[in-house]
């Protein structure tokens, strides 16, 4: 005689059952592909450059570099050494090391800090879009005029709400009302 007990199905193991591994692997590779995605759009890949131009040498200008560039003369990049000893703030050493070169070096520094920055502007503009100024300015301007046409549309929903409505004209409801009428 059969047993009258139910009977379980016959299961694997709950967490490595095969669809079980299934869905680990689905989630695991949606993750993997959303993270190669990111990284892929917000990193990009630095463009190889084979022989870097003379204004990208001139953007990275630093240290000895600069100095040969300026044509520092040895007593120049001496004392220039003593102050980035003595001297911790960074303003207050470029002020100090202004004051150290000639005029036709302080006009070469002016040029070459000038074109780092626009360099920087154009850096960040690129990894940070909508960060410039412009553009901010002209959405704020978008914002005040979408507010001005919001306002003056409720100004002119709460005229017409205000003006008195002309009286309805009694119709006739009935046949007999409507006979009477002329």
């Amino acid at each position: 005689m059969p047993s009258l007990r139910p009977t379980e199905p016959e299961s694997s193991s709950g967490l490595f059952s095969g669809k079980m591994i299934l869905l680990y692997l689905l989630i695991l590779g949606t993750v993997a592909y959303a993270v190669n995605q990111y990284m892929r759009l917000r990193h990009p890949a630095p463009t190889p450059v084979a022989n870097p131009s003379a204004s990208a040498r001139l953007a990275n200008l630093k240290g000895d570099a600069l100095y040969q560039r300026l044509g520092l003369t040895s007593k120049q990049k001496e004392q220039i050494a003593d102050l980035k000893k003595k001297e911790t703030d960074p303003a207050k050493l470029r002020r100090e090391t202004a004051k150290l070169l000639t005029p036709d070096q302080r006009e070469k520094l002016k040029m070459i800090r000038d074109f780092q920055a626009e360099k920087r502007k154009e850096r960040k503009a690129k990894f940070y879009p909508g960060s410039d100024l412009e553009i901010a300015k002209e959405g704020n301007q978008k914002i005040k005029d979408q507010t001005e046409q919001r306002r003056k549309a409720a100004q002119a929903a709460k005229a017409a709400a205000q003006k008195p409505k002309p009286a309805p004209t009694p119709t006739p409801t009935s046949a007999r009302d409507r006979k009477a009428s002329p």
